[in-house]
């Protein structure tokens, strides 16, 4: 495969060339991410409350810090790989056909680094097709690449800043109830690897 088609198929996140980039590059930055695991663990914890379903789970990072979470990702590697390690994981495709939504729902629905891999619209869509499956009263957690960590990965997008964040909350009925960082202060962003998570509920 030319060098050409490979950068192609990594813009897309479905395809073996992305989970190879994005394994390859976790496993490089491991070592360096390893001593801030323990607050990100606990960051993932207060954001995610009791049954977690996280959507584009990728190969199950907030999957080892969550004990009731269920995953669903549509790259066949990364489910794969998620597997081997033990969690519970589905591919888009099986859940969307097998999960008996009615049945089991959940608290909390996480969408962390997902949403800025496609267009607006797309994402606005995207977030409505899981929202049945949220209890009353659950909420959603949005995490998004803040600052100059957008430019970190090839296949990204669209920038969600909070305004962006709270237009996607009133297309999809959903209120913003917070803004977070991690794991430095917002500012920080223009010079530092950072998250934004937003938390929202459904307006009353």
């Amino acid at each position: 495969m030319n060098l050409i088609m490979v950068e192609n198929n990594i813009m897309d996140t479905a395809s073996k060339e992305y989970s190879d980039y994005y394994l390859q590059k976790y496993a490089k930055w491991w070592r360096f991410l390893s001593p801030v695991e323990i607050p990100f663990k606990f960051f993932a914890r207060c954001l995610c409350k009791g049954k977690t379903l996280d959507v584009g789970c990728g190969p199950g990072r907030y999957l080892s810090f969550l004990p009731d979470a269920t995953g669903i990702d549509h790259n066949p590697e990364f489910i794969f790989y998620a597997r081997r390690r033990g969690f519970k994981v589905f591919l888009s495709q099986e859940f969307d056909e097998d999960f008996d939504k009615s049945l089991q729902r959940f608290d909390t629905l996480l969408f962390s680094h997902i949403l800025e891999h496609m267009e607006f619209q797309q994402a606005c869509e995207f977030v409505k097709k899981y929202l049945p499956t949220l209890k009353p009263g659950g909420k959603v957690i949005i995490i998004v690449p803040d600052g100059i960590s957008f430019k970190n990965d090839p296949s990204h997008r669209c920038y969600f800043d909070c305004n962006l964040i709270k237009k996607l909350a009133s297309a999809n009925s959903l209120h913003l109830q917070k803004a977070m960082y991690h794991p430095f202060p917002k500012y920080m962003s223009r010079w530092l690897v950072n998250d934004a998570a937003y938390k929202l509920s459904f307006q009353a």
